[in-house]
């Protein structure tokens, strides 16, 4: 009797802690590519998606922040790929810190159309184009927006505005000095070869 009473309490202990458990994220929002290397002077672009589970994104509201050390946002672009209905739908977005020398922005959009999504795995939700700064790396850092969806501090909102439990990846740029290409030690015989056969040449030809 007293065994069966302690698996019930146990199962009990346990359906409890399930009920408690934080859900599975509805929807990962990730980088396109995550990771990059880019030489110094040239541009990086980066796509923020949302792998979606079955779900349809009715609204997002997100910060990115970087290092403005590194990097400086040049363009940026919502909805580039019309995975969130056709350009003319209309759209709340983006909300913006000052792009000269800002190191995060703020997006954020309502959808009156979520059909586009129906049979997507991953949609964009905005594109980034950097300038590189200087060497080294930054991060590419999501936090909540300033609107926040039910309960309060969400990323992303359904059809309805209730919060979506939402995952996060985060992403990263690294600059590098552009190599320096130096001719192979073939090449630069072949060119001391040319140059003496010229003086002789024109010392010949004198």
């Amino acid at each position: 009797m007293n065994n069966r009473l302690a698996g019930l309490g146990s199962a009990l202990i346990g359906l409890a802690l399930l009920a408690g458990a934080t859900p599975a994220a509805a929807v990962i929002l990730d980088f396109a590519p995550r990771d990059q290397t880019v030489f110094l002077g040239d541009q990086a672009t980066v796509d923020v998606i949302a792998v979606l589970e079955g779900d349809v994104i009715g609204a997002f509201d997100v910060n990115l922040g970087w290092d403005g050390s590194i990097v400086a946002l040049d363009t940026l672009t919502v909805n580039p790929n019309d995975d969130l209905g056709p350009a003319g739908d209309p759209l709340f977005g983006p909300l913006t810190a000052d792009l000269a020398g800002a190191a995060d922005v703020n997006v954020a959009a309502v959808l009156f159309d979520t059909s586009p999504q129906a049979a997507a795995l991953a949609i964009t939700l905005f594109s980034l184009t950097f300038d590189t700064l200087a060497l080294g790396t930054t991060q590419l850092q999501l936090s909540p927006g300033i609107l926040g969806f039910a309960p309060p501090g969400g990323f992303l909102g359904d059809e309805l505005g209730q919060s979506l439990p939402t995952g996060l990846m985060t992403g990263s740029i690294t600059v590098v000095e552009r190599p320096v290409v130096v001719p192979a030690p073939g090449t630069l015989a072949l060119l001391g070869i040319g140059l003496l056969a010229l003086v002789r040449s024109r010392g010949v030809g004198g």
